[in-house]
């Protein structure tokens, strides 16, 4: 009976232990996501918008090669909004009714700050009664 169990921690641990070598594998050198200082900076931005709202730890970034997005407690069912930003181009996404996501081209980091209302609308969909 503990030949039995010592052999399945055994397997259990093997297979945890291949696990994270396959992760630290696909990481490795070929990373393409960089966290650059403006995707940052619309992290804090959000973050000082909905902090009235939320815990300011519970505004979790998510960086992807397509897109920086900002998710609430961390679970990609709830994020609150993606930012794609290239050279000259900042574009704000937003989730929409469904799978609908709504697009806003933004001139600078700073327009997010216009945006505040439908970030609380976002909000109000993940928590009940944010004002």
């Amino acid at each position: 009976m503990i030949d039995k169990i010592t052999s399945v921690v055994k397997t259990e641990n093997e297979a945890t232990a291949q696990a994270v070598e396959t992760a630290i594998a696909e990481i490795g050198d070929g990373n393409k996501i960089v966290t650059t200082e403006e995707e940052l900076e619309a992290l804090y931005i959000v973050k000082s918008i909905l902090s009235e709202f939320v815990p300011m730890k519970r505004l979790v970034a998510k960086d992807t090669e397509t897109y920086f997005g900002i998710l609430l407690d961390g679970n990609i069912r709830k994020w609150i909004c993606r930012f794609v930003i290239k050279t000259s181009k900042i574009t704000l996404q937003l989730p929409g009714e469904g799978k609908e996501i709504i697009k806003i081209q933004l001139t600078e980091l700073e327009d997010i700050y216009l945006h505040k209302a439908a970030l609380i609308e976002v909000l109000n969909g993940y928590l009940p009664a944010v004002k």
